[in-house]
């Protein structure tokens, strides 16, 4: 999974415009923990040191062909964990991205601390397209 110097162009673009986000965003690193199912039921699981991708096979899927892939465990800078966290808060502060059902094209997150713990479904948006992006950067640049 490759991606173009456009795409991460666009990519870093989208996290300055949510700069007031991040900067607000002061959860200890250490105890955070992020939780993302992807439209397809693809999962990562992210701590401050890793990310961990858990692709469905062609046989969960529900069109019986769909294959996420190889599954991937990958370590995280301080930086890209950041990066990951902001995206994950921005996403989940931002009601309007969110949906009361999991339906088709919904994703779910969920970012958990030593003192409490966020579940949204998340409908589709450029702002968690580019939240996705980033994960899958994080696997790519391993």
């Amino acid at each position: 999974m490759k991606f173009s110097a456009k795409r991460h162009l666009i990519i870093g673009l989208l996290l300055l415009a949510t700069a007031g986000t991040l900067i607000q965003c002061n959860m200890p690193l250490a105890n955070t923990s992020i939780y993302y199912t992807d439209q397809n039921n693809n999962t990562f699981s992210i701590s401050a040191n890793s990310l961990e991708y858990n692709p469905i096979l062609a046989e969960e899927s529900s069109s019986g062909t769909y294959d996420g892939g190889e599954p991937a465990t990958v370590s995280l800078s301080k930086e890209q964990f950041e990066a990951i966290r902001n995206g994950a808060v921005t996403l989940l502060e931002d009601t309007s991205k969110h949906s009361e059902k999991r339906q088709m094209m919904t994703a779910v997150l969920q970012l958990k601390t030593t003192d409490s713990s966020t579940r949204k479904i998340l409908v589709k948006s450029s702002e968690r397209a580019a939240f996705e992006a980033l994960l899958i950067d994080a696997i790519d640049t391993e």
